[in-house]
């Protein structure tokens, strides 16, 4: 599963570049202790979830990225959602998920906010 993200390390930060299309149940239960290891390895930095790629996100992926921005506010940082697929965002807001994770339009505007902080 390792093959299907790309881990970005950038002054401290995390980017985590998701590369497939398809986000879903299967997908994050299969990756789901890559990606935990690897904010583990890291000391749970502030994190940026690119999903610049994706075009369908099913609710448990969300599910997964409220519990890894848990553990990562408890570590005293910050997490952030980039998405600008229409479909993707309809989700993302319905369920209200922007109240919790902020979301942003560029991976430069995440890293800002993140930096910032």
């Amino acid at each position: 599963m390792s093959d299907h993200y790309e881990l970005i390390d950038s002054d401290g930060l995390l980017v985590i570049k998701v590369l497939i299309d398809t986000l879903d149940f299967y997908e994050i239960s299969e990756s789901a202790n890559f990606l935990r290891t690897a904010l583990k390895e890291r000391s749970f930095p502030s994190v940026a979830w690119d999903l610049t790629a994706v075009e369908f996100i099913d609710s448990s992926v969300f599910g997964f990225f409220i519990e890894t921005r848990n553990v990562i506010t408890k570590n005293g940082s910050e997490t952030a959602i980039v998405c600008r697929n229409k479909e993707v965002l309809n989700i993302i807001f319905m369920l209200k998920i922007n109240e919790i994770i902020r979301v942003f339009p560029s991976l430069e505007a995440a890293l800002q906010y993140l930096r910032s902080r």
